[in-house]
């Protein structure tokens, strides 16, 4: 963002309440029966009288002329993008501030109904609370107290909703979901919260659809900003007077673009176009005699000198589709559609997109990836992400071009503002790596930290039991591996973002999401002590998985899939047993769930809060007689002299497995990965630990039992000084006998986890000289082919040094990603090793965890090949 535009805003908000507030004209007259907005090109004070009279914002709801009664709803109408959405933010920020409506109303909620419009069901608590940025008091309080609520219904015409009236038997209890437009309905007519007050933005043209559902409503249209009121805008947005006056000047000589600034967002582009053209020092003149020939000539000036044709024709296809449905926003969906995502954006293009998010709090998602936009672009775009009035949720950036200072101004911008999501085609930003991936050294501040070990071909042959962060730690979903992010490591807080409707599921923790669009999802593990000894007596109840303090968009969520770690094999188990628990303000709900699977609650549009899955019991002997899944962690810590083994046996629970990895890497234990038990376990009972050469294991009765994450966990301890062969581990069931898990534990499972480095193919050329020895890329062709999704920064990394500009565009002009990645293919054939071993870069910098898939599998064929 520019200097100026950011201390115009503070200079702006630090007015006067009567100034900042009244820049835009409000005529209050009866509800105009023509329903065409009252627009001119020029405002005097005769000919608003003759239509009505101009009142302020502080006395929207103050009596009327007319009757002398106060209303209870306000309608502010006018012509599309005039500024009544502006004006409806400005009067719950200035509610929250102090400065507005204090004596008057208790509780101020804004609602934008085309977000609202999103979701098809929505209870009166969820449609209150959406969204909302402040610590609210429980909604029972709240909506007892109804005659000191303002709900501003923002944008009530755009969703295309239709009302019917409504009758006083819809009028349910503020928990139970409906419709939204029902819900929204109900609220117009009145007959939900009757002494509730009403603030309603809608283009006057749409008032004739509303009225009928109306009840004493006020019409005051938004006649935008008068000719003074033009002037000092642009004032205010240039703080050196003599560019003000230079900028306004220019623009009264252009009669047709000056009777078009009374639209606010016409005079803030009108600004932004003429303080590029003073920064690049041309002359100041703008011709435009239309808002289409106004943003043209904006466009012109943030693309290229020569933009490509492919980015053209894509934003000439979004236009035709605007008209063709009468569209005039367009969400990041939209974009991507016609490749919007690489549009040639740079550093410059940023002070003006800073801008645009500081004035757009309606802008939810930004994807700024495969621009070259660098490190200077995204700090000036960071001032108007820190904008109060910017809203954005969710942020593409490519990480590998920003340096490290950049890095941390945008974590420390995520935690200033909770909801953006910051994100990257980069998955190693996303992560916090527990191992070394194969990132080329210059590129992987983590390959810095450790000395690499490339493994050899034969090594690659050897068994490689240390453990990898692969794709478990992470959602798959429709597009594949989605980036799962640590927002808070002490609190176990996690976020995700998942890009498109459909199934997600998160293989370490057993979780599943299906989702109907695009949503942001935060999950917590938490603690079972915490809450269910404050309310309800656990022996009633056995705890049958983790728990899950979840948050996602109320209604964007269609199935939740809740890990449980009961084994259900056998019929031994009652599944009318299940519950799930939710712990609220009231206690804790029970919930009976869709149905059960064998290692899942299953729950239909689900309502968040920390959440799990209960087993209701009956005496308390019954615990010895439900079978349980579970898990046998084994880690070392090697020594000079003798190795330390530590035993655990636990419920297969994520939560506390995490806790007992996060407890022993502090002691810098690592991980071995053994088989889990054989059959079921049950709780309560013991098992006896032994090894093939009598070592002293300490103890060596373990209780499988359930212990909450962070409480100290029961583990067995045992030490040698030699493996030689290898020891063989069991477990037996202390009461009858029987072998319930066994492992075989080898010298070459010691190998420290941090020393694996996936072998770097340009340090690996004698491999050409072999032959019939394939190259990785070739070997795994059809591999790459079905599942590279990102092959655009491929091409990016290959163009110009093997493919030409005729290929490159050919590529890219294959309708699918497959098709993509095959005509890609058919270039390779006149590769030689040294330009197979660039694809292999970079195709191993967009795809890490694909690339070590494959690894694994060369590295298991050999085994096979071996034996």
């Amino acid at each position: 963002m520019c200097p100026t535009r950011e201390q115009y805003f503070e200079s702006w908000e630090s007015e006067d309440l009567d100034e900042k507030l009244t820049q835009l004209l409000l005529l209050d007259r009866p509800y105009p029966k023509c329903q065409e907005p009252l627009v001119r090109e020029s405002w005097h004070h005769g000919m608003v009288q003759e239509q009505g009279h101009l009142i302020k914002v502080q006395d929207l709801f103050g009596p009327a002329i007319s009757t002398q009664k106060k209303p209870h709803t306000i309608i502010l109408h006018g012509a599309a993008r005039i500024g009544k959405s502006t004006l409806a933010r400005q009067v719950r920020e200035a509610w929250k501030q102090g400065r507005l409506y204090q004596g008057h109303f208790q509780y101020v909620f804004h609602l934008n109904c085309r977000e609202l419009a999103l979701s098809k069901v929505l209870s009166l608590a969820e449609l209150i609370i959406k969204g909302q940025d402040v610590i609210l008091p429980p909604i029972g309080q709240i909506l007892s107290q109804s005659e000191q609520l303002l709900l501003i219904l923002d944008g009530l015409d755009e969703p295309k909703w239709v009302f019917e009236e409504e009758t006083p038997e819809l009028c349910l209890h503020w928990s139970q979901k409906q419709p939204v437009h029902t819900l929204l309905g109900s609220l117009l007519s009145k007959t939900t919260l009757p002494d509730a007050s009403l603030l309603i933005t809608a283009r006057t043209t749409a008032l004739g659809k509303l009225m009928p559902s109306l009840r004493m409503s006020r019409c005051v249209e938004v006649l935008g900003f008068s000719k003074t009121a033009r002037k000092d805008f642009f004032f205010k947005y240039f703080l050196d007077e003599s560019q003000a006056a230079k900028a306004f000047s220019s623009v009264k000589s252009n009669h047709a673009l000056l009777t078009m600034c009374l639209m606010p967002w016409v005079s803030q582009l009108v600004c932004i176009c003429l303080k590029l053209q003073m920064e690049h020092g041309k002359g100041l003149m703008l011709t435009p005699q239309t808002t289409t020939a106004l943003c043209l000539h904006y466009l012109s000036q943030i693309f290229p000198t020569r933009p490509e044709k492919t980015q053209l024709r894509a934003l000439c296809s979004l236009a035709a589709e605007g008209i063709w449905k009468g569209k005039t926003q367009f969400s990041s969906k939209d974009l991507r559609k016609y490749g919007l995502v690489s549009c040639g954006l740079t550093s410059r293009c940023c002070q003006v997109l800073a801008s645009v998010l500081s004035d757009t709090p309606t802008l939810m998602e930004l994807d700024l990836q495969q621009n070259d936009v660098g490190s200077r672009g995204v700090i000036l775009l960071c001032k108007g992400l820190k904008h109060p009035h910017c809203q954005l949720k969710l942020l593409w950036v490519d990480h590998n071009h920003l340096n490290e200072a950049v890095s941390v101004e945008l974590r420390d911008l995520e935690k200033m503002k909770p909801q953006l999501l910051v994100s990257s085609i980069s998955l190693k930003e996303n992560l916090e790596l527990t191992t070394i991936l194969p990132f080329p050294e210059e590129s992987s501040p983590q390959v810095a930290q450790v000395e690499p070990f490339c493994l050899s071909s034969s090594a690659l042959l050897e068994d490689q039991p240390t453990e990898l962060l692969g794709t478990d730690d992470n959602f798959w979903g429709p597009t594949g591996l989605v980036a799962t992010r640590v927002i808070d490591k002490d609190k176990n807080l996690y976020r995700v973002h998942f890009p498109v409707a459909g199934s997600y599921h998160w293989p370490n923790t057993g979780l599943r999401f299906t989702v109907r669009g695009a949503v942001t999802i935060e999950i917590e593990f938490c603690t079972w002590s915490k809450f269910l000894d404050q309310s309800v007596s656990q022996h009633n109840w056995m705890v049958a998985g983790p728990l899950f303090d979840i948050k996602a968009e109320p209604g964007a969520v269609a199935a939740v899939h809740l890990p449980h770690f009961v084994d259900l094999q056998g019929d031994h188990v009652d599944i009318s047993m299940f519950q799930v628990a939710h712990f609220k303000d009231e206690g804790m709900l029970l919930e009976k769930p869709t149905r059960v699977e064998p290692s899942s609650t299953v729950l239909k549009e689900p309502s968040f809060s920390p959440m799990g899955v209960l087993l209701r019991m009956l005496p308390a002997t019954a615990l010895r007689f439900i079978p349980i899944t579970s898990t046998v962690l084994l880690y070392h810590h090697p020594d000079p002299k003798e190795v330390t083994f530590h035993l655990y046996l636990i419920p297969s629970d994520c939560s506390i497995q995490k806790a007992i990895d996060d407890e022993e890497k502090k002691f810098q234990f690592v991980r071995l990965h053994k088989p889990p038990p054989v059959a079921p376990l049950y709780m309560g009972s013991r098992y006896i630990v032994s090894s093939s050469k009598n070592l002293e294991v300490i103890p060596k009765e373990l209780e499988l039992c359930y212990q909450n994450p962070g409480e100290s966990q029961l583990f067995s301890e045992f030490y040698i000084d030699h493996l030689g062969s290898g020891i063989r581990l069991e477990m037996k069931d202390k009461k009858e006998g029987i072998v319930v898990w066994k492992a075989l534990v080898k010298q070459g499972d010691l190998r420290p986890t941090a020393t694996l480095v996936l072998p770097d193919l340009t340090a690996s050329a004698s491999l050409a000289t072999v032959p019939d020895t394939l190259h990785f890329v070739d070997r795994y062709r059809e591999q790459l082919v079905a599942c590279v999704t990102l092959v655009d920064p491929v091409l990016d990394k290959l163009h110009g040094h093997m493919l030409s500009e005729e290929q490159y565009e050919s590529v890219r002009a294959e309708t699918t990603k497959p098709d993509q990645m095959r005509k890609l293919f058919s270039f390779s054939r006149s590769w030689d090793w040294a330009c197979k071993n660039r694809f292999y870069q970079a195709l191993r910098e967009a795809h890490p965890y694909l690339i070590v898939e494959l690894w694994e599998k060369w590295g298991s064929m050999g085994n096979q090949e071996a034996s």
